[in-house]
């Protein structure tokens, strides 16, 4: 039973949602504060310098009206009380004019009883360590005095509708912040859903699949990775169950390759047994050729097996393929007389060398010349070259025999495969050769391929490519 995991991945992916949500959500706050806090530290800096602005204007006109300072000096009494202000006045020698924290100034200046009694603390008394900010007190060009405001310590003298502003801001970005917290959860499971959805679906898939239901696929049509590795997950199950089914031939076409010469092996021993049939030469001949076929079977079986597995040993060196064919030529020239064939070789004049193993070598031309004796009809020709092609060394091995139907091409290096040919001329052979034939070819980076008409004979064509001469 596959271990269940303690914590999903739908689960991980709405955490990973609400977590980063939460990240998001705590800058975006943290930002938004620190901005608004710098706005209103600029907003309160400009409220203070209009308000220093529109008190020096209006000290300006009545000193413009007037040019005394008694009046002056009432006008921004007045102006300290309704502003909460500090005002000092000082003449461009730097003598003080007033002072609007020092009543006994204001007082010399002629401040009305009337004022005074509503009056039990100078006009900004709380500003006293509050620092001035100087301007020029300038009438018609002419600068006649200094003028000094005080300003805040701390810009942080809000209002009741400045706190109200900050306070509904602050609930709102609470707000926008629980809404946010929400639609990341409620997208963080609709993601989790899409992304964990059709593995689930390929998690069952799978599990059908290796409990050996080899006919499992995966229904997913998307183009993103999980597409991808769904379409991977089918082309995997497609090449094992291909290899499945061709195990299961092999195992079928080894028994009945194996068990067709054990059969007629033990029928004519248990003949001559039984006295069916004497203890010849002849027969045991014949038990003894069934044996030797079957050896044959075992030895190119495990060849392909060798081949096919990728443990093939190759022992590479330098060869001139003129030389294999010329051996081949010997080889073969008094069997193609004896069947009254026709056998012609054709080598260039120049050496056509590759780097290859020579028991491959010797081993694929003998497959296709052996074809090529056993498939011809007497009187007819079984033709070898060998000549350069660009970078590959091409041999070709042609007769003119009856030929291969073009539905069996296809098949015709298949293992145990053997054509209608081969049947109808009850040919010897196990259907592996030409399997083999393929394995080394494509082993030593080459290509082998095959052209038939029929009526009109077979041609086998193999490529190697040529050793490249250094420099």
């Amino acid at each position: 039973m596959p271990h269940k995991p303690k914590r999903s991945l739908r689960q991980h992916i709405v955490f990973s949602h609400i977590l980063v949500s939460l990240l998001l959500i705590a800058i975006t706050v943290v930002a938004a504060n620190a901005y608004l806090n710098r706005q209103f530290t600029h907003y309160l800096r400009a409220n203070v310098e209009e308000r220093n602005n529109r008190i020096m204007q209006q000290l300006q006109g009545v000193y413009k009206s007037s040019h005394s300072w008694t009046d002056v000096a009432y006008a921004a009494f007045l102006l300290a009380i309704s502003n909460d202000v500090r005002i000092v006045m000082n003449t461009p020698e730097g003598h003080l004019v007033f002072d609007t924290l020092d009543l006994n100034n204001i007082y010399r200046w002629g401040v009305t009883d009337n004022l005074r009694r509503y009056l039990r603390y100078p006009p900004g008394a709380s500003l006293r360590d509050n620092p001035l900010k100087a301007y020029n007190f300038t009438v018609d060009g002419t600068r006649v005095g200094t003028l000094r405001i005080s300003v805040p310590i701390v810009y942080d003298a809000l209002t009741q509708i400045d706190r109200a502003f900050r306070s509904s801001v602050f609930s709102g970005s609470l707000v926008a912040a629980g809404v946010a917290l929400l639609v990341g959860a409620v997208f963080g499971l609709i993601t989790a859903g899409w992304i964990t959805k059709p593995l689930e679906h390929l998690t069952q898939v799978t599990r059908r699949f290796s409990l050996g239901n080899l006919t499992e696929r995966v229904n997913i049509k998307r183009t993103d990775e999980i597409g991808v590795l769904a379409r991977s997950f089918n082309a995997m199950a497609d090449q094992l169950q291909k290899q499945e089914h061709q195990r299961r031939q092999l195992t079928a076409d080894i028994f009945h390759e194996v068990n067709t010469p054990l059969t007629a092996a033990r029928s004519l021993v248990e003949a001559m047994e039984d006295g069916v049939l004497p203890a010849t030469i002849e027969n045991l001949n014949i038990v003894s050729q069934e044996l030797e076929y079957l050896g044959n079977l075992v030895s190119d079986v495990r060849a392909l097996s060798i081949a096919e597995s990728g443990k093939l040993h190759l022992t590479l060196e330098d060869i001139d393929l003129r030389d294999i064919l010329s051996s081949q030529g010997q080889r073969w020239r008094q069997a193609f007389a004896d069947k009254n064939l026709h056998f012609s070789l054709e080598v260039p004049q120049t050496p056509l060398v590759v780097r290859a193993d020579s028991q491959a070598l010797f081993q694929i031309t003998s497959n296709l010349i052996s074809n090529g004796l056993k498939y011809t009809p007497a009187g007819e020709e079984v033709r070898v070259t060998l000549e350069c092609e660009g970078q590959w060394a091409k041999i070709v091995v042609a007769d003119t025999g009856p030929g291969i139907p073009e539905e069996e091409l296809p098949h015709i290096f298949g293992r145990f495969y053997r054509g209608t040919q081969a049947d109808a001329q009850d040919t010897p052979g196990s259907g592996v050769g030409l399997a083999i034939t393929r394995e080394l070819v494509e082993a030593h980076n080459g290509s082998i391929t095959v052209n038939s008409t029929l009526g009109q004979g077979t041609q086998f064509v193999v490529r190697l490519p040529i050793l490249q001469e250094e420099g």
